[in-house]
């Protein structure tokens, strides 16, 4: 029986700021009041209805978050420690959104990932 465990990496969204992204990146990522980070796979999730993808980054950056430009963070699996639940959110990418119940990813499990703008196209 193979037991390797399937190495997934998850994602963090930001605003694009120079501060906020160099603090991310030495100091790690911190929770909010509740205890909570917000990642997230990034999948892409195509319409039955049009054929039309987006990236699930996209939908939360201007869906949830109101972000027309952002940076995503690429996090190591290895660097989640706590609870993993699913978020509670009603968007199509639900199934892909994730809480860490953490106080704090450390940067060495944190990369760049890049600098995005988002993209939406009509899903129906």
């Amino acid at each position: 029986m193979d037991t390797t465990k399937t190495k997934v990496n998850y994602y963090h969204i930001t605003l694009n700021n120079k501060e906020v992204i160099n603090s991310i990146l030495q100091n790690g990522l911190y929770c909010d009041e509740e205890g909570n980070i917000f990642v997230f796979e990034n999948k892409s999730i195509k319409s039955n209805i049009t054929g039309r993808t987006n990236y699930v980054s996209d939908l939360i950056a201007n869906g949830q978050l109101g972000y027309k430009n952002f940076v995503m963070f690429e996090i190591d699996s290895e660097g989640i420690t706590g609870q993993l639940l699913p978020d509670n959110v009603a968007e199509i990418s639900a199934r892909h959104q994730w809480i860490a119940k953490q106080p704090i990813i450390e940067p060495k499990y944190i990369n760049y990932f890049g600098k995005y703008k988002t993209v939406i196209k009509a899903m129906f």
